[in-house]
């Protein structure tokens, strides 16, 4: 269910920016494990 949430393209700005927030994090979360 999230996998699907997440796929979807946020409609409004605010939602782009948190959804920016996020992946922003993940892949800073994934460059420290490496």
């Amino acid at each position: 269910m999230l996998g699907k949430f997440f796929s979807k393209k946020p409609k409004t700005a605010a939602e782009r920016k948190e959804a920016a927030e996020k992946n922003g994090s993940k892949v800073l979360i994934n460059k420290q494990i490496k």
